[in-house]
């Protein structure tokens, strides 16, 4: 059985030599790993490692489309009324932009790219121009996102990473700001029974004003 060999790294650790000169007692470079003490004077120091980070969402967006249908009943009559038909040509990525808290639930920023075409449909193909997302999360299950609102016109870019924050203030209203500093500044209650009808221009933080001018 080989012999165990205990370093003592009692010094800290030393950047500023090159890892060819080691010092007794320093150590030059350390990944992952935590420095843990009582923090009592003179007391000596343990490190331990950290643990990784995991995947556990993977957001996707369903591209779908709805048809608006006349009702026909049993003998092929119209009723009068009108079914909402709506076909599901497949799923794409959600890039991820930002992210905010409220409480326990987590809000994702997200970008859709555009998609030329789907092979595998059964029109044929049909394109995709791209949108942008906003998904909660629960933070006590984190399996289950809910996409809340998507819209391109919010248009978010890759090359510009959101910055939220989110704010409780009843049961009814948790309203979150974000900017990406492109476009104006946004704030959204996430917990607005209408959100989905909302126009982007409704999320403006300073909508425009238009001012008339009155002739004398």
């Amino acid at each position: 059985m080989r012999d165990q060999q205990i370093n003592s790294f009692y010094k800290g650790m030393q950047k500023d030599l090159g890892n060819t000169m080691p010092q007794e007692g320093l150590y030059t470079h350390a990944e992952n790993v935590r420095v843990t003490t009582s923090g009592g004077p003179g007391e000596s120091a343990i490190l331990v490692n950290v643990k990784g980070n995991k995947q556990v969402l993977d957001l996707k967006f369903t591209v779908s489309n709805s048809t608006i249908i006349p009702e026909l009943d049993e003998f092929g009559r119209l009723t009068g009324k009108q079914i909402v038909h709506t076909s599901i040509h497949g799923e794409l990525p959600c890039e991820f932009l930002g992210y905010t808290v409220i409480r326990n639930t987590l809000i994702i920023f997200s970008n859709v790219r555009y998609m030329l075409a789907f092979p595998t449909n059964a029109l044929g193909g049909i394109g995709f121009s791209g949108t942008n997302t906003i998904h909660t999360v629960e933070l006590d299950d984190l399996s289950t996102p809910t996409l809340i609102y998507d819209n391109k016109n919010l248009n978010f870019s890759f090359s510009h990473p959101i910055k939220a924050i989110g704010r409780y203030e009843s049961e009814a209203i948790q309203r979150i700001y974000f900017t990406d500093n492109k476009n104006p500044v946004r704030s959204l209650n996430i917990k607005d029974p209408n959100i989905e009808n909302l126009t982007v221009d409704k999320l403006d933080l300073n909508p425009p004003v238009n001012l008339v001018h009155l002739g004398l």
